[in-house]
């Protein structure tokens, strides 16, 4: 009797440790990091603190599996916890039994900034330099990423999907990314599209021509008010029925200013006052976008007024 029960003790122990193997998950050492930008959080879920944030291809050490699809891991010395379908795990046996369940998990979104200085940056209908141009996007503007390709990102910008360069972004988490679109909302529209106007000094004039390598006067304007929603005709004399006039004395960054020289009626040219009597148009052939004055003794004589659009 006494020989029996030591048999079942040991029969008991040794299905106690296999059933214990088989609602655990075996650990990998290593995982790398398979998305652009993933945090690593003070606990399990996205509504903790980011301890850190590890950009795609960096390796980090599993600990332990924890609930929902998470993995305590050690990343930089700071331990704290990743989102697994972010990770690539170097040993495939993470999972046994057990699996995770990814659907029920937030999941991690990644921002950039673009930081063309001088310039924009173009967003194209593919991961590549070859593909085309949809639109561009000004300096400083803040993007959620979604897919990485070849160094690339999938962006969405004023309604208009494709692919951005990521060597023109910084990368940068909620929190940063939150401050960044705040501080653009206290810019007003006008002074953004001011900003971005001026990206465009010494492009080219090219009659009939509507951006983005190329503009006429009212080509000029157009483009540039169709990256804040307006959709303007591609005329000086069409533009002079947007919104409502104002005098020289009343003009605010960002306004049309039309001119007439050579005809009876409507408007020969159209640019964009930047202020200080001073407005940027595409000009001419041989100067391209440039910056002239109101106050010009060319100007002057010819300037007919302003409209404001922007509401």
């Amino acid at each position: 009797m006494h020989h029996q029960m030591k048999r079942m003790m040991r029969r008991i122990a040794v299905l106690g440790i296999a059933s214990a193997m088989c609602v655990s998950s075996a650990l990998a050492s290593t995982a790398t990091v398979n998305t652009s930008l993933l945090r690593l959080r003070s606990d399990a879920t996205t509504a903790s603190a980011i301890l850190a944030s590890a950009p795609m291809g960096s390796t980090v050490d599993i600990l332990e599996t924890a609930a929902n699809g998470w993995y305590k891991v050690s990343y930089q010395n700071i331990q704290g916890y990743m989102f697994g379908q972010y990770l690539m795990v170097s040993d495939a046996t993470v999972q046994t039994a057990q699996e995770v369940t990814y659907a029920s998990a937030s999941p991690e979104t990644a921002y950039g900034q673009v930081n063309t200085v001088g310039s924009t940056l173009n967003l194209r209908s593919g991961a590549g330099t070859d593909y085309s141009c949809l639109t561009s996007i000004p300096n400083g503007t803040v993007l959620t990423l979604g897919d990485s390709l070849d160094g690339w990102y999938s962006v969405t910008y004023n309604g208009v999907s494709g692919y951005v360069l990521g060597s023109y972004l910084t990368l940068m988490d909620e929190a940063t990314a939150s401050a960044a679109i705040s501080a653009q909302a206290t810019v007003s529209t006008g002074d953004q599209i001011v900003a971005l106007a001026q990206n465009y000094l010494g492009y080219p004039y090219v009659y009939g021509a509507a951006g983005p390598s190329s503009f006429d006067c009212s080509g000029f304007t157009r483009y540039i008010y169709s990256q804040f929603g307006y959709s303007l005709a591609h005329g000086a004399t069409a533009q002079l029925s947007y919104g409502y006039y104002v005098d020289s004395s009343d003009l605010q960054p960002g306004d049309l200013v039309f001119f007439r020289h050579g005809v009876s009626t409507g408007a020969s040219h159209v640019g964009i006052y930047i202020g200080n009597g001073e407005f940027i148009h595409a000009s001419t052939a041989s100067t391209g976008v440039r910056i002239d004055s109101l106050y010009s003794s060319y100007y002057s004589s010819c300037f007919i007024g302003g409209r404001h659009v922007v509401s």
